[in-house]
């Protein structure tokens, strides 16, 4: 092996001390909504306690120096109205003032194909998903920070006429519109299962900073395998919604998605009516801190440095190796 090839390993390793430590961190679809007047709406009976307990929990996770939890915000299946905005508010502004992470709730349509009449969101094109998130930033101004797309990818027995390259334009488009919204929010994408690496964003193509490659009951998780690709990539690039779970099963699945290099987990006893998003999990305070947990037994060798503290040394380092290669070669200089 030449002295090239050593450097350029050398830079390669170094490089990789850029890619996040593996945490596993909370994200909760919190489809459930408040009432201004302490009255939630009848689908979502808890509507106000449950935020009340995530603002509350987001305090103390900020207060204890942990990782923030994410919340996925879905007024009506999308960003919804003025007059939707009037129910949250308060509580989004809350949540991301105590420090939480709001991500704002899109449709695709599973490439514009599934259209409900009655969202506020009706993603039949590119230019119309970006239109819906876009909407987030018009009325919850400043407190997101990024856009969750759901149904994404072509769902079973739709658009059988639509090449593999058609369905990652179709994202990568809508990745570049919601980029062109705000550069700095991350873009979720919700296969809901296993997904080609080309969902993922690479270089100049790909939908999804994020994706969630499992949704489905705690009875499949077990059985389920991910992609062979998801280890090259750092933990923050999956997640995994796991249903219908109950609590004795907690602490086992929470170890498998860490095992399987998920980074956001979400697990919940919720869903045998249909929706598991519309409540928190009644053992909601356990699994935070089984995360919590988790997240701080990470030995220090895997925390990544500080951006600005590492390159002087590769620089340094690789700079030794050049100018000894070059004196070796006889190159003067």
């Amino acid at each position: 092996m030449n002295k090239i090839t050593v450097l350029a390993n050398l830079v390669s390793l170094f490089g990789l001390l850029q890619l996040p430590a593996n945490a596993v961190q909370l994200v909760v679809p919190a489809y459930f909504a408040p009432s201004p007047t302490g009255l939630p709406p009848a689908s979502t009976p808890n509507g106000t306690a449950d935020w009340n307990t995530l603002i509350a929990a987001q305090q103390a996770q900020r207060a204890s120096n942990q990782l923030p939890i994410v919340a996925i915000v879905n007024p009506n299946t999308g960003a919804g109205t003025a007059g939707d905005r009037a129910y949250y508010q308060q509580v989004y502004t809350d949540f991301a003032n105590a420090g939480g992470t709001l991500i704002g709730y899109v449709p695709s349509g599973y490439v514009g194909q599934l259209i409900n009449p009655t969202a506020s969101c009706q993603p039949s094109t590119v230019q119309t998903v970006v239109s819906c998130a876009q909407a987030y930033q018009t009325l919850y101004p400043n407190i997101i920070s990024g856009i969750f797309v759901d149904e994404f990818g072509i769902q079973a027995g739709t658009n059988p006429h639509l090449t593999a390259t058609q369905v990652k334009d179709f994202y990568t488009q809508i990745y570049n519109g919601i980029k062109g919204i705000d550069a700095n929010w991350t873009v979720f994408g919700n296969p809901g299962s296993n997904a080609p690496i080309d969902f993922l964003r690479q270089g100049n193509s790909g939908g999804a900073n994020t994706l969630i490659t499992y949704e489905d009951t705690g009875a499949n998780y077990p059985a389920n395998r991910p992609s062979d690709y998801v280890n090259s990539f750092p933990s923050s690039t999956f997640g995994n919604f796991v249903l219908q779970a109950p609590e004795s099963s907690l602490q086992s699945i929470i170890n498998t998605a860490v095992s399987r290099n998920v980074g956001y987990i979400f697990v919940t006893d919720d869903g045998a009516d249909g929706n598991p998003y519309d409540r928190l999990p009644t053992y909601f305070a356990n699994e935070l801190s089984i995360i919590n947990n988790i997240s701080q037994a990470r030995p220090v060798a895997q925390q990544v440095p500080e951006p600005d503290t590492w390159p002087m040394p590769i620089v340094g380092v690789g700079a030794i190796l050049a100018i000894r290669y070059r004196k070796r070669a006889g190159v003067k200089g």
